[in-house]
């Protein structure tokens, strides 16, 4: 992956939050701001996911609790055969 243009920012947290996430990020030895942006991806991530299934809703109809159900069926299958990252 190649070099990620960046732009610092200041921002507003809750306190007690921002004590445990410190926490943790010093037993990982990972920075708040590499933390902050990979958040910030997942949760353009999960908008882009949500507006691809609104717009299919539209299209098709709601999903069924049986179509949710088979889907994570699928899934926690195809999860259940591929090795862990990281597993040795």
């Amino acid at each position: 992956m190649g070099k990620r243009t960046t732009r610092q920012i200041s921002v507003t947290v809750d306190a007690d939050v921002l004590a445990k996430v410190e926490r943790r990020l010093r037993a990982q030895k990972k920075t708040l701001s590499a933390f902050v942006s990979d958040a910030l991806a997942e949760e353009v991530c999960r908008q882009n996911l949500r507006a691809a299934l609104d717009d299919f809703e539209r299209r098709h109809g709601a999903i069924t609790s049986q179509e949710l159900s088979a889907a994570h069926a699928r899934v926690e299958k195809a999860v259940a055969h591929k090795p862990r990252r990281g597993a040795a």
